[in-house]
């Protein structure tokens, strides 16, 4: 079974708006204050954990649990620390009984899991996998909104339609039926499926996102594990592909989305201008439709990229995607001011991680184990080591093609990938890829092309002379 989430912008009427915006409010602050709870409790016992264990020794692995690092969601009832958890000492705050109990809960996991993820931050910067300290998880905004999540367990599913619950007391308080919150469930998805229902907030609070996370059957194919596709990003080429299966290069057009940033760029510049004239802060209405506009473009490019990617490698039956890490490349990035804002706002992982996750779901290895460097510099043609070439050589003759040491001319990126490939499967598969003839000549693939009208006109066969000519519009 696999997890998959749809998200969709919500429309909605004031009242139901102002419910979700007041609910939202309520989940900050306690998220706040079980953050509070955190930092206050590790604040007291730093200073007398070391005490107490030099004072009774025998009693480390009780301090240890006392005086952890951070409070826990919840301990064991027969723990004898049990009311030193972050649900204990933040239930009975105000915005907790505000809440539903499943909502309010997971916000107070939710500030759990901020604790532990810095925790494993703090370690690897500590092994030396982090060049930059990470910070301890900050407070929300004083007028700042958070998630609003419900599990499944308590979930009024009706037909197609889905009711979030609300607590007694906020009903009574606003005057509420508690159906206020009802919502479609999208036609793909089966009701029986859903896991959970999260409402998120968007520019703090001007604009809401419904996301249903839902479980789906794997879908094995019959694949072959010893085939592999590997996939080099770029900016205009956003991904180059070269396949073991039947030795094809293909390219995805990255110019749409290129084109996305620079239009947005653009219009924001214009609003940013007029809100510094007249000292306006923060983000407006406008820029907020402007950034939501945006948005939706940049996932509707990435969704039509991994469905490209994910059919391609089941129509000819390869069963390992190749895909090189890229740890910190944009905080390293030195292409000059446009090259830069070009670059960083391309959501490179968003696509890497929806391809892993459609990849496991149709039983495609998804492997990532490797760095992506040097593989640009390297002649795959003529197998060089994969490694730092010696200085002074060049082998791209113009931008975006590469000479190998045979004569061979080849595109850049292709060459690229070809390298990608043979790290994860060794120099045997450059051979046969190169026997088919089709690498030199890379085939571009435009999945965010949307013909007009007027391109999808069937031309009509030349009428003979002095007879009436059919219009193509009819």
């Amino acid at each position: 079974m696999a997890l998959r989430v749809v998200s969709n912008y919500l429309r909605l009427p004031k009242k139901t708006f102002q419910i979700i915006d007041t609910l939202a409010y309520h989940a900050k602050s306690l998220y706040n204050v079980g953050l509070y709870n955190v930092r206050q409790h590790s604040a007291t016992h730093r200073e007398n954990r070391a005490i107490l264990q030099g004072i009774r020794p025998d009693l480390t692995s009780g301090v240890e649990v006392l005086v952890g690092s951070y409070l826990p969601y919840t301990r064991k009832k027969d723990s004898p620390f049990k009311e030193y958890s972050t649900y204990v000492q933040s239930k009975e705050n105000e915005n907790y009984g505000l809440l539903h109990s499943d909502a309010a809960q997971q916000t107070l996991k939710s500030v759990e899991e901020a604790y532990k993820s810095y925790f494993e931050l703090l370690a690897l910067y500590r092994n030396g996998q982090l060049e930059d300290r990470p910070g301890s998880p900050k407070y929300l905004p004083k007028d700042g909104r958070f998630k609003l999540a419900f599990p499944r367990a308590h979930l009024a599913i009706r037909g197609r339609f889905v009711t979030l619950g609300m607590s007694h007391k906020f009903r009574k308080q606003h005057g509420l039926t508690g159906k206020e919150l009802t919502f479609p469930i999208p036609p793909c998805i089966k009701p029986h499926q859903i896991r959970e229902v999260t409402i998120l907030p968007v520019n703090n609070g001007m604009a809401y996102k419904i996301e249903f996370c839902y479980r789906v059957p794997t879908q094995p194919h019959p694949l072959d594990p010893d085939q592999y596709l590997a996939i080099d990003l770029g900016l205009n080429n956003f991904a180059t592909m070269v396949d073991t299966a039947t030795g094809a290069a293909v390219i995805l057009d990255g110019k749409r989305i290129k084109s996305i940033n620079r239009w947005y760029n653009k219009e924001n510049a214009w609003l940013q201008s007029i809100k510094d004239k007249q000292g306006i802060g923060g983000i407006t209405k406008r820029q907020a439709r402007l950034l939501k506009r945006r948005d939706c473009q940049i996932e509707e490019a990435m969704n039509r990229y991994v469905t490209w990617v994910v059919d391609y490698a089941l129509q000819h039956r390869i069963g390992t995607v190749v895909l090189p890490r890229w740890d910190g490349i944009k905080d390293k990035i030195n292409h000059g001011k446009r090259g830069n804002q070009n670059f960083v706002q391309i959501p490179y992982h968003k696509f890497r991680r929806k391809l892993k996750s459609t990849c496991e779901q149709y039983g495609i290895r998804f492997d990532d184990s490797h760095s992506e460097a040097y593989t640009s510099q390297v002649d795959a043609l003529n197998l060089d080591p994969i490694r730092k070439p010696p200085y002074g050589r060049k082998r791209r003759v113009k931008r975006g093609l590469y000479q190998s040491a045979l004569g061979t001319l080849i595109n850049a990126d292709v060459n690229g990938a070809l390298n990608h490939a043979r790290k994860v499967a060794g120099d045997s598969v450059v051979p046969r890829i190169i026997g088919s003839g089709r690498v030199n000549r890379p085939v571009r693939i435009r999945t965010t092309f949307e013909p007009s009208p007027f391109a999808q006109i069937k031309v009509q066969p030349c009428a003979p002379q002095g007879a009436p000519v059919a219009s193509p519009l009819r």
